[in-house]
């Protein structure tokens, strides 16, 4: 073979002769990057030639060893073992807790790791740019305060610790760790609750200038009566903050004075008196009584400094059961159909052959009609509409029971009850407005005045002037329901004019940019002579607002050195001297003067006072924090006592009214942390 036409070697072959120097600190089967790859064989080419055994000699290009590196320890045991002895390695987790647990992480380390997850929750969470990452260690006491938490929020009976399965299943989980006793529970309890009560406190007191409590009292099944008292308020950066204050057992007679020296200790306890403005209850007649004791002993207790809280004048009535009651004025008429439609309800109900017949009728359907519950008018809505969407079925349920006229249920009577759900329609709306899980009162007179429409045009039907009317559903509605209304529109219209006497309503819906005193004049049509000093009295009191937050401001010191300076006569001379503008309290005007803020679906009023209104207003903005997160009802009150059912029933009745209060407290605490947490 000629050394013009080299014989290729093929990748990775290697001559005798390097084979032979292999073992002279080259590595000859290091794999060659591509750079290296491509100089090694191009040197062949070059430097190939005939050798004396007539093999074409190659040149090999030996790249030199790879210095080893130490190997970098990522795994999570490195950290929580004591490795100096390799091949007995002791678990420094273990030594903290008394234990001993050793393994041979010298040969595999996965026993160790394995340890580690089970016995102690550490995971190796290694990644390529920050290594392993020590996961919190879950320490016996982090285990109980867990357990507990879960038995408070869930309505666990405490005795649930001593129960063998769930004890078995805990040691699935946590086999080193103890399940502590009844009594470790209700101990842990009181932690918590104090621990929880105490971060309340700091909230408060770190976010909260002016507050709103709405209260109402609750008698469980056993017959203990408690107090609930929820805070309202609107942080610096315009976040609504609702919390439960307290839920304080209230013992013998339930009177104003009872209840306010209750409300006083809640407030001394948060330091929140000087910051009270507004209270929200029930229309029950002891709660303006009640507003006004409370605001005798705030003056006591503020040694006669100013407060913004002025009794009955600051006290607003729950519309949600304002509307209970006007609803409840209406189906007190005896409609004979709604009586055959309770009745059926009842039957297959509670009857068990009734009910059988009624759930082969319905098929796969098989639904119910749902029983109505005398307090709650709109459960009365839900059971005519049930009753609707199943006539059919009802019809035939009359046929199979041989109904007569006085029980089944005729074409007329089901024409009624469509009107009558008709007219229940606007009632419910505004009820599920006022509901919500934030509802402020901003939009209190607009559904008030919303509900005034509607008993004008019943006033119109009566008058023969159905053709007047602005809600068309009206003109045909049957004579008994609208006869039902208009009886109801005596409780409607104190209610509405009590409305038009707290200032607090008409300084909310003014503050809101979409409506600002535009509701005025459509109102005064009915209403004229509540309304002639109203709104005077709304806009001179905001403007007495933003008067006091002027002055509070730090004034300047260089004005305040030449006013100094002035003999008495040019300081009098001065005054007679027209003073300059006050831009800062006419920032109410210029607000009522500028573009209205379109109605979006789900306007949020405080967002645009965070993002919009601060900027443009920035005084008028701190009075809309005092009254923007004041509730239109108490409804937020009736779900911590519909969850006190859960807690406090008949099968426990040993539960103690102190332990209780803690355990509303801790269940209502988790939920609003849940709820802040999803917002």
């Amino acid at each position: 073979m000629s050394a013009e036409q080299p014989r290729k070697r093929k990748r990775g072959a290697a001559s005798a002769s390097a084979l032979a120097r292999g073992n002279q600190g080259y590595a000859l089967y290091d794999e060659p990057n591509e750079e290296q790859e491509q100089r090694l064989f191009t040197q062949e080419y070059e430097h190939a030639g005939e050798n004396p055994n007539g093999e074409p000699d190659v040149v090999v290009i030996e790249h030199p060893k790879k210095q080893s590196k130490a190997r970098k320890k990522t795994s999570i045991v490195y950290q929580y073992f004591n490795t100096s002895d390799a091949s007995n390695a002791s678990c420094l987790e273990c030594e903290k807790n008394g234990a001993k647990f050793t393994s041979n992480i010298q040969q595999a380390t996965s026993h160790a790791i394995l340890h580690l997850e089970s016995a102690h929750s550490i995971t190796n969470t290694t990644s390529k740019s920050s290594g392993a990452t020590k996961q919190p260690t879950v320490t016996q006491e982090m285990f109980h305060n867990a357990l507990t938490q879960w038995i408070a929020t869930t309505a666990q009976a405490f005795s649930v610790v001593d129960n063998s399965e769930f004890a078995k299943m805990l040691s699935l989980y946590r086999p080193n760790f103890s399940i502590p006793s009844p009594y470790k529970i209700t101990q842990n309890i009181s932690k918590l609750y104090e621990n929880d009560r105490q971060n309340l406190k700091d909230l408060i007191d770190s976010t909260c200038e002016t507050i709103a409590l709405s209260l109402d009292i609750w008698t469980s099944d056993n017959h203990e009566a408690f107090l609930a008292i929820i805070g309202h308020w609107t942080t610096q950066v315009f976040n609504y903050e609702e919390h439960l204050l307290d839920f304080i057992h209230l013992e013998g007679r339930h009177t104003a004075e009872a209840q306010a020296a209750l409300v006083l200790g809640c407030l001394q306890a948060y330091k929140i008196a000087s910051k009270l403005v507004i209270m929200v209850g029930d229309n029950a007649n002891v709660n303006p009584c009640l507003a006004d004791i409370v605001q005798k002993l705030i003056t006591s207790e503020l040694n006669g400094d100013p407060s913004d809280f002025h009794g009955r004048e600051s006290f607003v009535g729950c519309l949600a059961h304002q509307l209970n009651l006007m609803v409840q004025e209406i189906l007190k008429n005896r409609f004979v159909a709604l009586k055959k439609v309770k009745a059926i309800a009842k039957e297959t109900n509670l009857q068990p052959q009734q009910r059988e017949k009624w759930k082969k009728l319905s098929g796969d359907k098989n639904k119910f009609i749902e029983r109505n519950v005398k307090t709650r008018w709109n459960s009365t809505l839900r059971m005519i509409q049930d009753a609707l969407d199943c006539r059919t079925v009802a019809d035939e349920y009359a046929k199979l029971c041989q109904l007569d006229e006085t029980r089944a249920l005729n074409n007329d009577d089901w024409a009624l009850l469509t009107q009558l759900c008709t007219m229940l329609k606007p009632f419910e709306e505004v009820t599920n407005h006022v509901s919500e899980s934030q509802p402020t009162i901003a939009e209190g007179l607009m559904l008030y005045m919303y509900l005034r429409d509607l008993y004008v045009d019943a006033e119109l039907v009566t008058k023969n002037q159905a053709h007047l009317v602005t809600n068309q559903f009206m003109m045909n509605m049957d004579k008994s329901i609208v006869a039902a209304v208009m009886r109801s529109a005596e409780t409607f219209i104190e209610y509405y004019e009590k409305t038009f006497k707290l200032e607090v309503f008409g300084i909310c819906s003014v503050l809101d940019p979409r409506y600002k005193n535009s509701w005025i004049e459509p109102a005064k049509k009915h209403n004229q002579t509540a309304l002639d000093n109203f709104e005077a009295l709304v806009i001179n009191n905001i403007e007495v607002r933003l008067s006091d937050l002027a002055e509070a401001k730090t004034p300047n010191s260089s004005q305040s050195d030449v006013v100094a300076t002035l003999s008495p006569f040019e300081t009098w001379k001065r005054k007679l001297m027209p003073q300059p503008r006050n831009e800062e309290q006419s920032e109410i005007r210029k607000f009522l003067q500028d573009k209205h803020v379109g109605d979006e679906e789900k306007f949020n009023l405080l967002g645009w006072w965070r993002d919009v209104g601060s900027k443009q207003y920035p005084l008028l903005a701190q009075v809309a924090r005092q009254f923007l997160s004041v509730p239109s009802a108490s409804a937020c009150v009736e779900r911590v006592f519909n969850a006190s059912k859960d807690q406090y029933g008949v099968r426990r009745h040993r539960l103690s009214a102190s332990r209780f209060r803690q355990l509303i407290m801790l269940q209502r605490s988790q939920r609003e942390l849940e709820r802040n947490t999803n917002a």
